[in-house]
């Protein structure tokens, strides 16, 4: 069942189903058939559609997780900007920038296709990032471009870009979406 057919049912707060986690609102209530990070695009689609109701249930929400002692994990992880992707919070608008050597098109595409392939397990990569210290995203960093220079010898350097307007421009670069798996070139 998704969130909008459970919320289409007149009991959102059953002992055996609540309309949201309980427990941890970036986790799905057992009623959800979809993985954890299905629930989250769910979830972020739905409150960046239906703000005002969102906010009537997310304080019914509030209420009870407090009811039942969580005071915790209330608060959502992940939004959706103003164009829609979903962001981490405190995270913002982030890529991973790949600079290349060359300005062949289908090497950059050849680079954006496989990272969206390996789009799961980039993306844990990345969760795992956003918890981490300054030193240890280095290290995160580091590791990241051996795995990439390893599948593709074109590429020179990785790095962690905050918003498009930090690409040079010049065709030789892709930019890739962790949390909404697609790579743009610049």
């Amino acid at each position: 069942m998704t969130f909008e057919e459970r919320l289409e049912q007149e009991e959102w707060w059953t002992e055996q189903e609540s309309l949201l986690n309980l427990s941890n609102i970036n986790m799905p209530p057992d009623y959800y058939n979809g993985s954890e990070w299905d629930w989250i695009g769910e979830i972020t689609a739905y409150i960046f559609r239906e703000p005002e109701t969102w906010q009537d249930i997310y304080r019914e929400y509030l209420v009870r997780a407090q009811q039942q002692g969580n005071a915790e994990h209330t608060r959502l992880n992940y939004y959706r900007d103003e164009e829609g992707y979903i962001r981490r919070e405190r995270e913002d608008e982030t890529y991973l920038q790949i600079s290349t050597t060359t300005a062949d098109v289908a090497v950059l595409k050849r680079v954006g296709e496989w990272m969206c392939v390996n789009s799961i397990k980039f993306r844990l990569e990345y969760l795992v990032y956003c918890e981490m210290i300054s030193d240890q995203r280095i290290q995160w960093l580091k590791r990241m471009e051996t795995c990439i220079e390893k599948e593709f010898s074109e590429v020179h350097r990785v790095r962690m870009a905050h918003g498009l307007e930090e690409a040079q421009f010049n065709k030789t670069e892709v930019f890739y979406d962790f949390l909404n798996t697609v790579y743009i070139i610049l």
